[in-house]
């Protein structure tokens, strides 16, 4: 239900200031879950994340959406979910097999990927072409 906010708060910060808040509150979260076992900061944490990617759903959603400018359009967006779904298939299985081994590893991981995501988004956004 929070996904409403997503276009409200990227009009108030800006894509890449959303960018920032989103991806940097994935990290911040992720390193919380890492670093305690305290069960409020836990939850804090876990509701950090669901809020981060319930208002990026929708963030990403538009920016994919102007990105696709071929006549297929909707070729164009069906490579880019299934090429998305496989990404989380991989991590899925990467975060499982790490949880096994230690559950601070795989938090560790999920921070890493949200701050690889952010610096990719910068780097994009830098080097997109302007319309």
């Amino acid at each position: 239900m929070a996904g409403i906010w997503s276009a409200r708060l990227t009009r108030r910060t800006g894509i890449v200031g959303t960018a920032v808040l989103l991806y940097g509150g994935g990290v911040l979260a992720c390193a919380a879950l890492a670093l305690t076992a305290a069960p409020l900061p836990s939850i804090w944490a876990i509701l950090t994340l669901r809020l981060c990617n319930t208002l990026c759903q929708p963030f990403l959603m538009e920016l994919q959406n102007k990105q696709v400018t071929t006549p297929h359009r909707a070729t164009a967006l069906s490579v880019h979910a299934m090429f998305i779904d496989g990404v989380g298939v991989g991590t899925n299985l990467a975060f499982g097999a790490l949880a096994e081994i230690n559950l601070a590893r795989s938090f560790w991981l999920g921070g890493g990927i949200c701050l690889t995501g952010l610096l990719l988004f910068i780097i994009w956004y830098k080097l997109r072409p302007r319309a």
